[in-house]
This record gives C-alpha cells, sequence and structure tokens, in this order.
C-alpha cells in the first residue's frame, strides 16, 4: 500500500539532509515495525505540512492508518467521526491553542482514554504538559528515534 505522505517525495527530488534522514532514521524505524499497530487509527493535527507529513510516514511504518489535519476545530470534528487510537497534537495551532483542542478532545467520553501527544518546539522542556490534558510529549524538529520510543513507550502502558 502507498503511503498518501510520500507523494511526490522521489528522492532525487528532495533536499540531501531530507534523503539522508528519509534512508537511513526511517529505514531503521521502519526494521523494528512488528505490526503489533496495524489497523489502528492515529490522528495527527499540527501546523507544519512538513512535520505533519514525517509524523504521517513515521506512523504508518509503525502499521497506523493516519488521518492528518492542521487544525483544532477539524481535529475535534474527525475525532468524534473516527475515534483515534492515537492523537499527535501540535501546541500553535493556526485556529485554536493545542491546550485548548486537547481538553476538547477529553471532554468527549470516546476519546477521553485516548493518549495524546503533544508536538512543539517547547515540548523537550515542558514537563507540566502531563497537568494540561497531554500524556507525552515530543519536541520538535522531530526526531525518528525520539518518536518511535515516545510512541511505543506510552503505546505500551495504555495496552
Amino acid at each position: 500500500m502507498k503511503s498518501r505522505f510520500s507523494r511526490n517525495r522521489h528522492p532525487a527530488n528532495m533536499p540531501k539532509r531530507a534523503r539522508r534522514l528519509r534512508s537511513n532514521e526511517e529505514s531503521a524505524l521502519l526494521s523494528e515495525f512488528d505490526g503489533r499497530y496495524m489497523g489502528r487509527r492515529a490522528l495527527v493535527v499540527e501546523a507544519d505540512a512538513g512535520t505533519r507529513e514525517l509524523c504521517g510516514r513515521l506512523l504508518e511504518g509503525l502499521g497506523f492508518v493516519v488521518d492528518a489535519v492542521d487544525s483544532g476545530v477539524a481535529a475535534v470534528a474527525l475525532a468524534r467521526r473516527r475515534p483515534p487510537h492515537l492523537v499527535l497534537l501540535d501546541l500553535g495551532l493556526r485556529d485554536v491553542s493545542g491546550q485548548e483542542a486537547a481538553s476538547w478532545l477529553r471532554s468527549n467520553p470516546l476519546l477521553n482514554s485516548t493518549p495524546v501527544i503533544a508536538i512543539s518546539a517547547l515540548a523537550r522542556g515542558a514537563k507540566d504538559l502531563t497537568q494540561k490534558g497531554f500524556d507525552a510529549a515530543i519536541g520538535k524538529p522531530v526526531s525518528p528515534e525520539e518518536f518511535a520510543r515516545v510512541v511505543r513507550g506510552l503505546l505500551a502502558l495504555n495496552d
């Protein structure tokens, strides 16, 4: 199955750093794929298209079916229609704050136990995000190794 996140991403058209990242780090991550998350739904809510695409590819590589949007309002509407098993949520969305979107998701009985991971440039030093409705945080720029560690660790706690 071809990823919708890999369209128009032929390696020859990508910057050298992106080719190296894709070929080395993503390949290492995908080589560890064990099918554990196959068919689970993930929702990526990220304002930056590049980060949204990278997170989508990494989640698909772990077996997730990925929905991706760039606004909090769209995320809440989509999550109500197709409840995800995991949400990655940017703190700096264009319409509402990530914290507000997280509280909207948590207020829905179908979604209140869904793990929500904050994605932010500020996430590396923000230990208080768990008090703000997030279960974990991934810093920007997104590192595939950190991404896999956080996602797998969080889902292992919730399985």
